[in-house]
Formats: C-alpha cells, sequence, structure tokens
C-alpha cells in the first residue's frame, strides 16, 4: 500500500509543477503584451494627433511621410547671425598657426631622415673601412711573423752550418737544416 500511495504523492507533484509553469510562462507573455502594447501606444498617438495634412512633397522616397516645417524669416536670420558669430569666434590666426607648425614638423622631420640616412651611410663606410684595415693590419701581422720565422730559421741553420764547420761558403736550405734537428 505504502508504494501505491508513494507514486500517487509523485504524480501529484509532478501535476503541480507542470500547472505552476503554464501560469508562469502565461504571465510573462501577458506582461511582454502590456509593455509591447505600451511601447507602441505613443507612437501611434503621436502620428494619429498631427493637425497638419501631410503635403505630396513630404513623402520621402520610400514611401514614409516626412513631416517638414519651413522655418520663417526670424528663425533663419536667428541662424543666420548664430552661423556669422560661430565664424567670427573662430581663432583662425591659431588655426593658421598650428598648420604652420604641423608643417614645419613634417619637414623637420624629413630633414632628420635625411640626416639619419647621411650618417647611416657614413656609418656604414667608416665600418667597410675599419674591416679593410683590420684586414691589411692581420695580413701585416701575418707577414712579420713569417718574416720573424724566416730569420730565426736562418739563424739557427747558420748556427747548425757553423757548429758542423761548414763555413760560410756553403750555403744550407732551411727546410735541411730544419730536418737535421
Amino acid at each position: 500500500m505504502a508504494h501505491l500511495l508513494a507514486d500517487h504523492s509523485t504524480g501529484g507533484l509532478q501535476c503541480l509543477c507542470k500547472r505552476a509553469t503554464f501560469v508562469l510562462c502565461t504571465a510573462n507573455i501577458l506582461v511582454g503584451l502590456f509593455m509591447l502594447q505600451a511601447a507602441l501606444i505613443p507612437i501611434h498617438h503621436d502620428s494619429s494627433s498631427s493637425s497638419v495634412a501631410p503635403r505630396a512633397d513630404d513623402v520621402s522616397p520610400k514611401g514614409i511621410e516626412v513631416m517638414q516645417t519651413r522655418p520663417t524669416a526670424e528663425e533663419l536670420e536667428r541662424i543666420e547671425t548664430s552661423n556669422r558669430l560661430r565664424r567670427e569666434l573662430l581663432p583662425v590666426q591659431l588655426i593658421e598657426r598650428v598648420k604652420e607648425i604641423q608643417k614645419e614638423t613634417v619637414s623637420d622631420i624629413n630633414r632628420s631622415r635625411l640626416k639619419n640616412l647621411a650618417r647611416q651611410k657614413v656609418a656604414l663606410e667608416l665600418a667597410q673601412r675599419l674591416r679593410d684595415l683590420k684586414r691589411n693590419n692581420h695580413q701585416y701581422i701575418l707577414l712579420g711573423a713569417l718574416q720573424g720565422w724566416n730569420t730565426t730559421n736562418l739563424e739557427k741553420t747558420n748556427s747548425v752550418t757553423e757548429a758542423t764547420g761548414g763555413g760560410e761558403e756553403k750555403a744550407v736550405d732551411p727546410k735541411v737544416a730544419i730536418l737535421n734537428e
């Protein structure tokens, strides 16, 4: 029996949840409709309460009626004076000076670029000269070392020939003297 009661109570709970969900969704839909109506009523009210009938030239290319009011002579005069005052209040000299400064800055930038290019060219030339000097200096060092080696070898061969008693008349090949050592 308890088994049947447990199933019955769960089924009743599911039915209650379904009804609550239905009521909540219905209330949300009704609130949405009321909000939509409140948003659309002012637009509808404004368009229906206009007392001026639209003219034929008041229709836009898309077919939507456009309300145009032409300004009166007094309004045109106020607009013209406000535009004139706005132009008079513009700092024309300041604007011209700013444009001059901008032109000067552009020319200064171009000059500095040219100077930098010239400096880079000179720096590259100096670097190439230093590399050449280094190569030449290295060659001179090698040449000096070779000459020093030759003189020491000649001195050794001369000392070897004198020690053997050969005298100066005999010319000894340095390669043979080195092999004899």
